[in-house]
């Protein structure tokens, strides 16, 4: 340290040293006036420790060192200010500050104030971060992505670092596309602050699958049906039926005796997830009725007549007849169609399959006479048949086919049978010889 000083002055200057400190002084003179120059070191309590006077040598003058031990050898510390420290007169207080403070230490040997120190020690205060407290959250796979940020407690600073079992872009967790676990919130301190951390769990459920809807149409007549198995993809097991009126429902349809509609499964979702459904709508068709099998006979020379009213029971109108003669208008005639078994059938309504009825009919032929006039104009022609055959209801037996002539048999077993077969009118008569008494 260099001091000087103008001509014609007196000036003083104090100088700290510690104890053991290497003290010189050089002196180097002016131009001019050097006979008047005088200059001495006072130690601390003003006692003159090295005094030089004129002539005075240029050069190193004093060579020592500073000796500031001749008491008991304490040391006094004075901090200021005190505010924040828990004790403001010892070496190491413990200084609790909010911001950043300038504190100054005052060191002297007990005894020689006029022999100090001092120095100076600036706290920065960092700021402190927040993290915020920890969090969790439960979503369903099918939920909309949530902020991370926002499931965290406390008062949390942003700008901070999301880490977990998925990368965090823009601090969203998407359920749908991230794993379940622990995230975390990382503030950076400032220095030295340490870093904050905080926690968010996450737990993803799924949501239930009902399956897909379904439908289905059966016979009234059908076996019952199991709904359940009428529901497309993969439905989770256990849920509840309804039925079409909302009452409940066992799951297992019967054609023709449960209604028909919609049918709704549900499978209850485990929070947040919703309960999800899916239905069955069932269609139950009736069986065509054909009728019940009829027969019918018939005389060659009969009038056509209808199959359809031959058949039994309720048939239903519209069905088609097929047998061994084609059928027009459902009509059967003896004179042009051949005999035996047609075939009426209505065609079902899937699934339920066609159903058919069988009318058989048979066909009788008048009997031909074994005579005939030999013209339309000639004389009467009668057959003689026994009256026997007749009420035996047998073929009757032809006695006699002659003109005028009388079959002998006794009267009471014959019959006349006039045949009308020619367009003239004509009589038959028959010729009795009464006989005599015996």
């Amino acid at each position: 340290m260099v001091y000087g000083m103008a001509n014609g002055t007196n000036i003083s200057y104090a100088i700290n040293v510690l104890d053991g400190q290497s003290i010189q002084i050089s002196y180097q003179p002016s131009l001019l006036f050097n006979a008047e120059h005088a200059y001495e070191l006072l130690d601390g309590n003003g006692n003159t420790v090295f005094a030089d006077t004129p002539p005075m040598a240029s050069g190193v003058t004093f060579n020592g060192f500073a000796d500031c031990a001749p008491g008991n050898g304490s040391i006094i510390y004075a901090w200021t200010p005190a505010t924040g420290l828990n004790n403001a007169g010892i070496a190491n207080p413990i200084a609790s500050v909010s911001t950043t403070s300038v504190y100054t230490v005052t060191i002297y040997q007990d005894g020689y104030t006029g022999c100090p120190a001092t120095s100076t020690v600036t706290i920065t205060v960092g700021s402190t971060v927040d993290a915020g407290t920890p969090g969790a959250v439960t979503l369903c796979s099918t939920d909309a992505a949530v902020s991370l940020f926002a499931q965290l407690g406390g008062t949390p600073d942003a700008g901070g670092a999301w880490s977990g079992p998925s990368p965090v872009v823009g601090g969203m967790f998407n359920p749908g596309s991230m794993s379940a676990g622990v995230y975390t919130y990382t503030i950076t301190g400032t220095a030295p602050c340490p870093d904050a951390t905080a926690t968010v769990t996450t737990t993803i459920n799924t949501p239930p699958d009902p399956g897909v809807d379904g439908a289905l149409t059966v016979c009234s007549t059908d076996g019952a049906v199991d709904l359940f198995a009428q529901l497309g993809g993969t439905p989770d097991a256990g849920g509840t039926w309804t039925a079409p009126g909302g009452g409940a429902f066992g799951a297992t349809f019967t054609p023709g005796t449960d209604a028909d509609g919609v049918y709704t499964y549900t499978v209850n979702g485990v929070a947040p997830c919703p309960s999800e459904t899916a239905t069955v709508t069932m269609t139950t068709n009736t069986p065509p009725d054909p009728g019940v099998d009829g027969a019918i006979t018939l005389c060659s020379t009969d009038a056509a007549v209808s199959l359809f009213t031959q058949l039994g029971g309720t048939p239903d109108a519209g069905g088609a007849w097929s047998g061994p003669s084609a059928v027009a208008g459902g009509m059967f005639n003896p004179g042009s169609m051949s005999a035996g078994v047609y075939t009426y059938t209505i065609t079902g309504t899937a699934p339920c399959p066609d159903a058919t009825a069988t009318v058989t009919t048979t066909i009788n032929t008048p009997r031909t006479p074994e005579w005939m006039a030999p013209s339309p104009c000639a004389a009467p022609m009668v057959q003689w048949i026994s009256s026997r055959s007749l009420a035996e209801h047998r073929t009757p037996v032809v006695l006699g086919p002659r003109r005028g002539a009388v079959p002998s048999v006794p009267l009471s077993h014959l019959v006349l049978m006039p045949m009308a077969r020619t367009p003239t009118r004509s009589t038959a008569s028959l010729h009795v010889p009464a006989r005599r008494r015996q």
